[in-house]
């Protein structure tokens, strides 16, 4: 059995002791102290079952693609290699970086080559000021460089994302507005036509209107890096430093598609989704299903209706059971592979960037979020400066993407949100 099953089973078990905590009516200081941790070993065991999944499919992967190196270098003509060779070249011209799997074609005099004509056009076009620097210290960077360690580097985490997980994504290949028609004709319906009567007497016309989804440039910001810690790094520094400042783009637009009040910038869906009731404080159940049925059903029973709360929030409706006659517990985890938790049947999105429970706040939301767009335009763009800061003897690097994002709403308010009472 893999290793990711194993956890999956484990966690499975431990559900099944906080189910048998949870029948009870009320619970003791012990207990409840019992049941937090069963909560959090149950949420370790399923994030490590997820890590694990990572990694075996990883080790799929690399069994193909060993399969595949080995089939190319056996059948690669030398036309075919001088191709490969120009591609990694490319790759090296655009990214700064080429793949593992295309080094061992390049020529020595390839590798060494470090005419970049890409690279000078693109500063053209930049004409960006510096805005942070790599150096050699400690913190700086120096303690990738190795003196006897473990060849492994410790990453940070925080949760992001939620909007590019729940959202619809639009890409086009140019920056223009975009115009979107929109059409409410839900008022109008068939009516009953007497003999002889025109059908044109009481007809009313269909009336459009359009949404505009512009294109808000983002950027991670420059940064700077000698060519020391590049060269001396146990790590691919530039990779690592790239992986970081696309971390930095999705976290800065995920929040931006959550929050952002539509001025010069996405309006975020929070601003965007259109009102659904407000709550006390404390979270009832009741309050989630009232919110359920603001939403029209032709929302509410589409594939991606689902809720989107702060994980704060999250562990507040753990808590919850159906009602004070109905002790079954209102959220439901994942057992099954690929099959996420629900509540009341229907999945939610965990955004750190939505509101937390609070006076005034808009704390959850519910509605088809394949109403929502996100605007993006072509990819996001990775730029290697090797020759702007070259009399420093430094490369550098930034990202600029650029996108927008709105609720789609033709009238009748595909996404709705409960808001804390503040009075």
């Amino acid at each position: 059995m893999a290793k990711s099953q194993e956890l999956r089973k484990q966690a499975e078990q431990v559900y099944i002791a906080m189910k048998e905590l949870y029948a009870k009516e009320t619970l003791s200081a012990d207990e409840e102290k019992k049941w937090q941790e069963l909560d959090d070993k149950y949420e370790s065991l399923m994030s490590q079952a997820k890590k694990a999944e990572a990694f075996e499919k990883k080790e799929i992967m690399e069994s193909q693609a060993e399969e595949v190196t080995t089939t190319v270098k056996k059948d690669f003509s030398k036309e075919e290699s001088e191709k490969v060779e120009q591609l990694a070249m490319k790759s090296f011209l655009s990214t700064g970086v080429v793949p593992r799997e295309l080094h061992k074609f390049m020529s020595p005099a390839a590798k060494e080559d470090n005419d970049n004509d890409m690279i000078k056009a693109e500063l053209k076009k930049i004409g960006i000021e510096l805005a942070a620097t790599q150096t050699t210290t400690t913190t700086g960077g120096g303690y990738t460089i190795p003196r006897g360690f473990q060849a492994e580097l410790e990453k940070a985490l925080k949760s992001y994302g939620g909007m590019w997980e729940a959202s619809r994504i639009i890409r086009t290949s140019k920056g223009n507005t975009l115009d979107w028609p929109t059409v409410n004709d839900t008022s109008n319906k068939a009516y009953l036509l007497s003999e002889s009567t025109s059908a044109a007497t009481s007809a009313q016309s269909v009336v459009f209107g359009q949404q505009q989804f512009e294109a808000y440039k983002y950027t991670s910001g420059l940064i700077q890096v000698p060519t020391e810690l590049v060269e001396d790094s146990e790590f691919d520094i530039m990779s690592e430093i790239r992986s970081l400042l696309v971390e930095r783009i999705f976290r800065g637009t995920n929040e931006a598609f959550t929050i952002a009040d539509g001025s010069s910038k996405p309006h975020g869906v929070v601003h965007a989704a259109a009102y659904g009731g407000t709550t006390s404080a404390t979270i009832q159940a009741d309050d989630i299903v009232d919110l359920m049925h603001e939403v029209d059903p032709a929302y509410r029973n589409m594939p991606n209706a689902r809720f989107m709360f702060h994980d704060s929030t999250l562990k507040a409706i753990k808590k919850l059971s159906h009602s004070s006659s109905d002790d079954r517990p209102l959220w439901l985890p994942s057992i099954r592979d690929n099959e996420p938790p629900t509540l009341y049947g229907k999945p939610y999105t965990i955004n750190q960037d939505m509101p937390v429970l609070g006076d005034g706040a808009k704390w959850i939301l519910f509605g088809d979020f394949s109403k929502y767009i996100i605007r993006v335009v072509r990819d996001m763009r990775i730029v290697r400066l090797n020759e702007r800061y070259g009399e420093l003897d430094q490369v550098a690097i930034v990202v600029f993407f650029r996108v927008d994002g709105d609720i789609l709403n033709g009238g009748t308010n595909p996404i709705k949100y409960l808001r804390v009472d503040a009075t």
